[in-house]
C-alpha cells in the first residue's frame, strides 16, 4: 500500500498542532498577523458609513422623484 506524498505544509497530527499553536499564544510567542494586526474598519465607522450611504440613497431618491 503506498502513502500519500508527505506536504510539509501540513501535519498529519492536527490535535498537536492545536496544542502548540495555544501554548506558543498563552506564552506570547505567536507570530501570528491575525493576533497583531488590527481591524481595518471598526463597529462604529462600519455603522456611520452605512448611515451615510442610507441618507446619500434618500437624497438621490428624492430628487428623482
Amino acid at each position: 500500500m503506498t502513502h500519500p506524498p508527505h506536504d510539509p505544509e501540513t501535519s498529519p497530527d492536527l490535535a498537536a498542532d492545536r496544542q502548540m499553536v495555544d501554548l506558543n499564544q498563552r506564552a506570547g510567542l505567536d507570530m501570528d498577523l491575525g493576533s497583531k494586526v488590527q481591524p481595518r474598519y471598526g463597529a462604529a465607522t462600519v455603522a456611520i458609513m452605512v448611515c451615510i450611504l442610507m441618507v446619500m440613497v434618500a437624497a438621490v431618491v428624492w430628487i428623482v422623484l
